[in-house]
Protein backbone atom coordinates (compact mmCIF):
# COMPACT_ATOMS: atom_id res chain seq x y z
CA UNK A 1 0.00 0.00 0.00
CA UNK A 2 1.10 3.53 -0.67
CA UNK A 3 -0.25 6.74 0.84
CA UNK A 4 0.05 10.11 -0.88
CA UNK A 5 -0.02 13.67 0.36
CA UNK A 6 -3.16 15.39 -0.91
CA UNK A 7 -1.40 18.75 -1.34
CA UNK A 8 1.92 17.74 -2.89
CA UNK A 9 0.68 14.55 -4.57
CA UNK A 10 3.78 12.70 -3.38
CA UNK A 11 4.16 9.44 -1.51
CA UNK A 12 4.30 9.98 2.26
CA UNK A 13 3.97 6.43 3.62
CA UNK A 14 4.29 2.87 2.32
CA UNK A 15 3.52 -0.58 3.68
CA UNK A 16 5.61 -3.13 1.80
CA UNK A 17 4.49 -6.62 0.84
CA UNK A 18 6.64 -7.86 3.77
CA UNK A 19 4.60 -5.71 6.20
CA UNK A 20 7.33 -3.10 6.70
CA UNK A 21 6.05 0.45 7.22
CA UNK A 22 8.00 3.30 5.70
CA UNK A 23 7.32 6.95 6.49
CA UNK A 24 9.31 9.32 4.32
CA UNK A 25 10.90 6.40 2.46
CA UNK A 26 9.66 4.18 -0.35
CA UNK A 27 11.91 1.27 0.66
CA UNK A 28 11.47 0.51 4.39
CA UNK A 29 14.11 -1.84 5.83
CA UNK A 30 12.62 -2.37 9.32
CA UNK A 31 9.15 -2.97 10.80
CA UNK A 32 8.91 0.84 11.22
CA UNK A 33 11.37 2.91 9.17
CA UNK A 34 11.15 6.69 9.47
CA UNK A 35 13.22 8.90 7.21
CA UNK A 36 12.76 12.63 7.41
CA UNK A 37 13.39 15.10 4.64
CA UNK A 38 11.78 18.11 6.25
CA UNK A 39 13.36 21.35 7.43
CA UNK A 40 14.43 19.45 10.59
CA UNK A 41 15.95 16.60 8.55
CA UNK A 42 19.08 16.44 10.72
CA UNK A 43 17.04 15.80 13.88
CA UNK A 44 14.23 13.31 13.09
CA UNK A 45 11.77 12.58 15.87
CA UNK A 46 8.48 10.91 16.72
CA UNK A 47 5.96 12.93 18.73
CA UNK A 48 3.53 11.45 21.22
CA UNK A 49 0.79 14.02 21.85
CA UNK A 50 -2.10 13.44 24.27
CA UNK A 51 -4.03 16.52 23.00
CA UNK A 52 -3.53 18.31 26.33
CA UNK A 53 -0.37 20.12 25.24
CA UNK A 54 1.84 17.35 26.65
CA UNK A 55 4.29 16.07 24.07
CA UNK A 56 6.91 13.36 24.45
CA UNK A 57 9.49 12.62 21.79
CA UNK A 58 11.86 9.91 20.66
CA UNK A 59 14.54 11.66 18.65
CA UNK A 60 17.92 11.38 16.97
CA UNK A 61 20.34 14.27 16.52
CA UNK A 62 22.48 15.02 13.49
CA UNK A 63 25.52 13.71 15.42
CA UNK A 64 23.81 10.32 15.84
CA UNK A 65 22.83 10.73 19.50
CA UNK A 66 19.55 9.04 20.37
CA UNK A 67 17.25 10.04 23.17
CA UNK A 68 13.88 10.57 24.72
CA UNK A 69 12.45 13.97 25.49
CA UNK A 70 9.66 15.01 27.81
CA UNK A 71 8.58 18.16 26.01
CA UNK A 72 6.09 20.92 26.63
CA UNK A 73 3.27 20.69 29.14
CA UNK A 74 2.98 18.29 32.05
CA UNK A 75 5.77 17.95 34.58
CA UNK A 76 8.51 17.21 32.03
CA UNK A 77 9.45 14.01 33.86
CA UNK A 78 10.38 10.68 32.32
CA UNK A 79 9.70 7.35 34.02
CA UNK A 80 10.58 3.71 33.40
CA UNK A 81 8.28 0.87 34.44
CA UNK A 82 8.89 -2.85 34.89
CA UNK A 83 6.55 -5.76 35.69
CA UNK A 84 3.66 -4.08 33.94
CA UNK A 85 3.20 -0.91 35.96
CA UNK A 86 5.85 -0.89 38.72
CA UNK A 87 7.91 2.28 38.44
CA UNK A 88 11.63 1.48 38.67
CA UNK A 89 13.23 4.84 37.83
CA UNK A 90 12.27 8.46 37.17
CA UNK A 91 14.17 11.40 35.70
CA UNK A 92 12.74 14.68 36.93
CA UNK A 93 12.54 17.85 34.84
CA UNK A 94 15.51 19.36 36.73
CA UNK A 95 17.71 16.34 35.84
CA UNK A 96 17.53 14.56 39.19
CA UNK A 97 17.34 10.77 38.96
CA UNK A 98 15.27 8.73 41.34
CA UNK A 99 15.54 4.93 41.62
CA UNK A 100 12.99 3.11 43.76
CA UNK A 101 11.01 6.27 44.55
CA UNK A 102 9.36 9.13 42.68
CA UNK A 103 10.84 11.76 45.03
CA UNK A 104 14.31 13.18 44.48
CA UNK A 105 16.11 15.87 46.44
CA UNK A 106 19.66 15.19 45.17
CA UNK A 107 21.06 14.49 41.67
CA UNK A 108 20.91 10.73 42.33
CA UNK A 109 18.48 9.18 44.84
CA UNK A 110 18.37 5.45 45.54
CA UNK A 111 15.60 4.10 47.74
CA UNK A 112 14.87 0.65 49.10
CA UNK A 113 12.62 -0.04 52.05
CA UNK A 114 15.44 -1.71 54.02
CA UNK A 115 18.78 -1.88 52.20
CA UNK A 116 19.89 0.80 49.73
CA UNK A 117 23.19 -0.22 48.14
CA UNK A 118 25.23 0.71 45.08
CA UNK A 119 27.97 -1.64 43.80
CA UNK A 120 30.88 -0.89 41.48
CA UNK A 121 32.58 -3.70 39.52
CA UNK A 122 35.32 -4.15 36.94
CA UNK A 123 36.06 -7.00 34.57
CA UNK A 124 38.61 -8.26 37.13
CA UNK A 125 36.41 -8.23 40.24
CA UNK A 126 33.47 -10.39 39.22
CA UNK A 127 29.85 -9.36 39.70
CA UNK A 128 28.63 -11.47 42.63
CA UNK A 129 27.28 -10.02 45.88
CA UNK A 130 30.73 -10.19 47.52
CA UNK A 131 32.66 -8.56 44.65
CA UNK A 132 33.78 -5.02 43.89
CA UNK A 133 33.14 -1.94 46.01
CA UNK A 134 29.86 -1.08 47.75
CA UNK A 135 28.50 2.24 48.97
CA UNK A 136 25.24 2.26 50.84
CA UNK A 137 23.02 2.29 53.87
CA UNK A 138 21.60 -0.94 55.25
CA UNK A 139 19.01 0.70 57.52
CA UNK A 140 21.39 0.82 60.48
CA UNK A 141 24.88 1.61 59.19
CA UNK A 142 26.24 3.73 56.34
CA UNK A 143 29.01 1.82 54.63
CA UNK A 144 31.92 1.88 52.23
CA UNK A 145 32.79 -1.76 51.69
CA UNK A 146 35.72 -2.99 49.58
CA UNK A 147 35.34 -6.72 48.95
CA UNK A 148 38.55 -7.15 46.98
CA UNK A 149 42.12 -7.79 48.18
CA UNK A 150 43.04 -4.19 47.40
CA UNK A 151 43.91 -0.90 49.09
CA UNK A 152 41.30 1.76 49.90
CA UNK A 153 42.27 5.42 49.59
CA UNK A 154 40.84 8.89 50.08
CA UNK A 155 42.21 12.01 48.37
CA UNK A 156 41.57 15.75 48.45
CA UNK A 157 42.80 18.40 46.02
CA UNK A 158 44.05 15.56 43.79
CA UNK A 159 46.47 14.34 46.50
CA UNK A 160 46.09 11.07 48.39
CA UNK A 161 45.65 11.80 52.11
CA UNK A 162 44.56 8.50 53.65
CA UNK A 163 45.04 4.84 52.74
CA UNK A 164 44.02 1.53 54.26
CA UNK A 165 46.18 -1.22 52.85
CA UNK A 166 44.61 -4.60 52.06
CA UNK A 167 46.43 -6.02 55.13
CA UNK A 168 44.72 -3.46 57.41
CA UNK A 169 47.64 -1.05 57.88
CA UNK A 170 46.56 2.61 57.88
CA UNK A 171 48.50 5.46 56.31
CA UNK A 172 47.95 9.19 56.66
CA UNK A 173 49.86 11.37 54.18
CA UNK A 174 51.91 8.38 53.01
CA UNK A 175 51.07 5.46 50.73
CA UNK A 176 53.17 2.86 52.55
CA UNK A 177 52.09 2.43 56.19
CA UNK A 178 54.12 0.13 58.40
CA UNK A 179 51.56 -0.45 61.21
CA UNK A 180 47.86 -0.88 61.87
Amino acid sequence: FRFFSSTANSESMRISSAGLVGIGTSSPSAPLHIDTNTADANNPFINFDNNDGNIGQVRMTSSGDFGFRANTGGTGQMFFQVNGSTEAMRILADGKVSIGTTAANQKLNIFDSSNSQMNFYTSGTGTAVGDGFRVGFNGTVGQLYLFEDADFRIATNDVERFRIKSNGNVAINTTDPKEK
